[in-house]
């Protein structure tokens, strides 16, 4: 039983590690050779009432035209005092579902698009 759960620590960390590196920089016509970080989505996450969010996350996850969530969902990023985040190495460019999570990884209810542009940008969301 030991050696399966080592295997199986083992498997989740690779996983983890993969996804990572799956997450390339984007490209917005920086230098590819460039250290610095390109943003690729900035999400600015408010209340009903307009102020900032707090103590949420934003998630992308694959996502097929069919609407079928793939499962590859990437791990989340947490908005900052201003209720902002910013995906600096998002997946490659094309249409990812957004889900909001609270502090406990449980979804939120949100208004606002549920999946990203084909391109990269700003995208306002709504807590209900």
């Amino acid at each position: 039983m030991k050696f399966f759960k080592k295997v199986a620590i083992a498997a989740m960390t690779l996983s983890l590690a993969l996804s990572t590196c799956a997450l390339a920089s984007c490209t917005d016509g920086k230098d590819s050779s460039s250290t610095e970080a390109s943003v690729c989505y900035t999400f600015i996450v408010k209340n009903a009432d307009g102020s900032a969010a707090q103590n949420v996350s934003v998630q992308l996850c694959a996502y097929q035209e069919d609407g079928v969530t793939l499962g590859t969902c990437y791990m989340p990023v947490a908005v900052n005092a201003d209720g902002k985040c910013e995906y600096t190495a998002a997946p490659e460019a094309g249409v990812y579902e957004i889900h909001l999570l609270d502090t406990n990884n449980e979804s939120v209810a949100f208004d606002g698009p549920t999946t990203t542009p084909a391109e990269y940008g700003e995208i306002t969301l709504t807590l209900k």
